[in-house]
C-alpha cells in the first residue's frame, strides 16, 4: 500500500498562498483604479475578498493536529459568518456596495424587530403573530382566539405548509420507494412514470390544482403541491437506499423465519435508514423552496408573500427580513432533521 506523498500538503499550501497573493494584487489594483463599484464590479470584488478570506482561514489548518484542528474548525465556523456580516456592514455604509438593495445587516436586524413587534392592522398579520397574547386567551378559555394569534404569523403559516406538505408526501414516498426497491416488477411498472413526472416543475401544476380541487384559494392546493414535490424526492432516495441493501442480509432474515413485516422492521429499515434520512433532508429543503414560491404566486400570508409584497412596494429592508426568515427557517428544519437522524441512527455512527 503506497504512502501518501509528503509533498502534497506543501504543494497545496503553496497553491493556496499564490492564490491569496493573486487576489490581493487584483483586488488592490481594482480599488486603486477606482473601478471597484463601476458597472457592478463590486460583485466580483466581493467574491474575490470572500475567496481570499476562505484561503487565509484554511491555510493555518494544514499543520494542526487532530485535537487542535477540531477546535480550530469550530472557531472558523463562527468566525467566517462574523467576517462576512462585518464586511457587508462596512461595504454598505461606505457606499462601495449599493445600500439600497443591500442594506447593512444592522438595518435588517432593526427591521426584523419592527416586523415582530408591530402588528399590521390592514393585513391582519405580523412576522410571528402575537404569541404574547396567547397565555391570556388560554387563561380565559378562548382557545380559538389563541389559535388565531398563531395563524396571524407569516412564519407560522409557511412552517405549517412546509410540515404538512412534507408529512403527506414523505409517508407515501417511503412506502412506494420501499416497494420499488424490493420488487422488480413494481419498479419496472412505476419507474418510467415517476421519472417523467419527477422532472415537471411542481409549481406548474398549482394552477391546475386550483381548477380541480374544491377550495382553490384555501390551503389544500398549496399543501398538495408541496406534498407532491416531497413525494418524488423521498421515492427516489428510498428506492436507492433499499436497492443498496446487501441481498445476503435479506436472505439471512428469511432463513431465520422472519415474516414480511419483521424483515422490513429488522433488516430493510435499519439498512436503508441513512439514505432515507438523506432523502428526508433534501425533501424538507425542497418543501420550503416550493412553499415560498407558491406564496409568491398566490397567497395573502407567509414568508414568500412578505418578500413579494415588500419588493413590489419598494420596501427592500422588509424584503430582506423575509429572506433572512426563510434562511433561518431552513437552518432550523435542517438542524431538527440532523438531530433526529443522530438519535434514530445512534447505533450506526460512523
Amino acid at each position: 500500500m503506497s504512502k501518501p506523498s509528503a509533498g502534497r500538503p506543501e504543494f497545496f499550501s503553496r497553491a493556496m498562498g499564490l492564490t491569496a497573493l493573486a487576489l490581493v494584487v487584483w483586488i488592490g489594483g481594482l480599488a486603486l483604479a477606482g473601478q471597484w463599484h463601476e458597472d457592478g464590479l463590486w460583485i466580483i470584488g466581493v467574491g474575490g475578498v470572500l475567496s481570499l478570506v476562505v484561503t487565509l482561514l484554511v491555510l493555518p489548518a494544514r499543520p494542526l493536529h487532530a485535537d487542535v484542528l477540531q477546535r480550530y474548525e469550530r472557531i472558523v465556523s463562527v468566525l467566517f459568518p462574523v467576517i462576512v456580516l462585518g464586511g457587508w456592514e462596512f461595504l454598505s455604509r461606505s457606499n462601495i456596495m449599493p445600500s439600497g438593495p443591500m442594506p447593512p445587516p444592522t438595518t435588517i436586524v432593526r427591521e426584523v424587530w419592527n416586523q415582530i413587534t408591530v402588528y399590521d392592522d390592514v393585513g391582519e398579520a405580523s412576522l410571528i403573530g402575537r404569541p404574547w397574547l396567547i397565555p391570556g386567551h388560554i387563561a380565559d378559555g378562548n382557545w380559538s382566539d389563541a389559535w388565531t394569534m398563531l395563524k396571524e404569523g407569516h412564519l407560522e403559516r409557511s412552517l405549517y405548509r412546509v410540515v404538512a406538505g412534507f408529512f403527506f408526501g414523505a409517508i407515501p414516498g417511503v412506502l412506494v420507494g420501499a416497494a420499488m426497491g424490493l420488487n422488480r416488477t413494481v419498479r419496472s411498472t412505476l419507474d418510467g412514470s415517476i421519472s417523467a413526472a419527477y422532472v415537471i416543475p411542481k409549481l406548474m401544476i398549482f394552477p391546475l390544482l386550483t381548477l380541480i380541487l374544491p377550495s382553490p384559494f384555501g390551503e389544500f392546493p398549496k399543501v398538495t403541491v408541496v406534498a407532491v414535490s416531497t413525494f418524488f424526492i423521498v421515492v427516489v432516495n428510498t428506492t436507492a437506499g433499499v436497492r443498496e441493501i446487501d441481498s445476503v442480509l435479506i436472505d439471512a432474515g428469511r432463513n431465520f423465519g422472519a415474516k414480511r413485516f419483521q424483515l422490513f422492521r429488522n433488516v430493510i429499515a435499519p439498512a436503508s435508514a441513512r439514505v432515507v434520512f438523506a432523502g428526508f433532508r433534501l425533501a424538507i429543503g425542497t418543501a420550503l423552496i416550493v412553499t415560498v414560491a407558491i406564496e409568491w404566486v398566490r397567497a395573502s400570508n407567509g414568508l414568500g408573500f412578505v418578500v413579494r409584497q415588500s419588493f413590489q412596494g419598494g420596501r427592500l429592508s422588509v424584503m430582506w427580513v423575509g429572506l433572512v426568515s426563510i434562511a433561518a427557517l431552513g437552518v432550523f428544519l435542517q438542524w431538527i432533521f440532523a438531530r433526529t437522524e443522530r438519535r434514530v441512527l445512534s447505533w450506526n455512527e460512523l
